[in-house]
C-alpha cells in the first residue's frame, strides 16, 4: 500500500515511516496542505496521514480541498491537540481516522489498517461531546464501523 505523509517537521514524517515499515511504503513526503493536496493528486496513494496544523492550508482543509476536487483518497489526521471539536472538524471533513500525535506508535498502524478496511478510526482522547455512541474517557482506540456491511 502506498501513503503520501504531510507534516511540516520532518522528525514525524520519519516517526509515521518507521511506525508502518516496513508494510506500507511511503511515496511522498510533504510539508504543507498545499503540497499535499498537489501530491495526492499526482502520486495517487492508497491513504494519505497529514498534520493538522500546516503552512499554506491545514490538513483538514486539505482533505476538503481533495474531495471538492473528486479526490476520495482516504485520509487519517494527526495532531498533539486532544480537542473533541477538532476530531468533528476531522470527521466532518471526510477524514476516516484521527490520531494523537502522543499515541503515534501506538495507534496509527491500526488506524491504517482500519481506514483501508473501510471504516473509520478515532484513536484515544477525552471524546467530550462526540456521539452518543461514542464513551466519554476510553482507554482503548475507538473503532467506529462505518460499514453497514460489518454492522
Amino acid at each position: 500500500m502506498r501513503l503520501v505523509v504531510a507534516d511540516d517537521f520532518p522528525e514525524i514524517i520519519d516517526a509515521v515511516e518507521r511506525c508502518l515499515a516496513p508494510e506500507y511504503e511511503i511515496v511522498g513526503r510533504v510539508s504543507d496542505g498545499v503540497a499535499l493536496v498537489e501530491a495526492v493528486c499526482q502520486l495517487k496513494p492508497d491513504l494519505l496521514v497529514s498534520d493538522v496544523s500546516m503552512p499554506k492550508m491545514t490538513g483538514i482543509e486539505a482533505v476538503r480541498r481533495l474531495r471538492n476536487l473528486g479526490c476520495q483518497t482516504p485520509a487519517i489526521i494527526l495532531t498533539i491537540h486532544d480537542d473533541e471539536e477538532l476530531v468533528k472538524e476531522a470527521l466532518a471533513s471526510d477524514a476516516k481516522g484521527f490520531v494523537l500525535k502522543s499515541r503515534l506508535g501506538r495507534d496509527l498502524p491500526l488506524a491504517v489498517r482500519e481506514v483501508l478496511a473501510g471504516r473509520t478510526f478515532i484513536g484515544r482522547t477525552g471524546n467530550k461531546g462526540l456521539p452518543d455512541e461514542l464513551p466519554e474517557a476510553n482507554p482503548e482506540p475507538i473503532h467506529v464501523v462505518t460499514n453497514p456491511a460489518e454492522s
